[in-house]
């Protein structure tokens, strides 16, 4: 049950965090990958053109369960969002924020995080993540997603996920306070 509940505070998070953009046609574009021992694209960016609708979406995405393949989470990034056709826009600043509250589960097609995150490299995607929970062993392999350690926002509990959120925020929008 613990998995669940802290499912649903890190979307209720989620919810909260849209206000802090400019969703719109013309202005940010937000997806959604869940991720388990598969990844499933739940919301394609340009989906949801107003933050009331992202924020119902968000809301509708199940809970998949405690395996955490994480390089599967990234691959669908790369192959599924940022893929011509499927809501990228020229020009538009691409950003991926991975959240996770444990390391890669090992399988054996399991790939390392660092080739799981090159193709998003090569999209010149930049990605952050927001590790939740006891991840001070972890780092070193969330490391390999990010291009630095700034990228890595950490927080103890799913209960203190506002912490990071003014952080977050800035990070996501780069030189363009204007999305603040």
């Amino acid at each position: 049950m613990t998995g669940l509940l802290n499912y649903e505070k890190l979307k209720s998070f989620l919810k909260r965090l849209t206000y802090a953009f400019d969703v719109s046609t013309d202005g940010v574009h937000i997806g959604a990958i869940i991720y388990s021992d598969h990844a499933r694209v739940e919301i394609k960016l340009g989906d949801q053109n107003y933050a009331s609708g992202l924020r119902a979406a968000l809301g509708d995405n199940p809970y998949l369960g405690k395996i955490a393949r994480i390089d599967r989470a990234l691959r669908a990034a790369s192959d599924r969002f940022f893929a011509a056709g499927n809501g990228v826009r020229h020009g538009a600043r691409k950003v991926v924020v991975l959240f996770t509250s444990g390391h890669q589960t090992r399988t054996f097609d399991s790939l390392p995080l660092r080739f799981a995150a090159a193709p998003l490299r090569k999209k010149k995607v930049r990605t952050f993540v927001a590790a939740i929970g006891a991840l001070a062993h972890l780092k070193g392999r969330l490391r390999e997603v990010v291009e630095s350690n700034d990228d890595i926002l950490s927080v103890s509990s799913f209960n203190l996920l506002s912490e990071v959120s003014v952080n977050l925020v800035a990070k996501i929008c780069g030189n363009d306070t204007s999305l603040l």
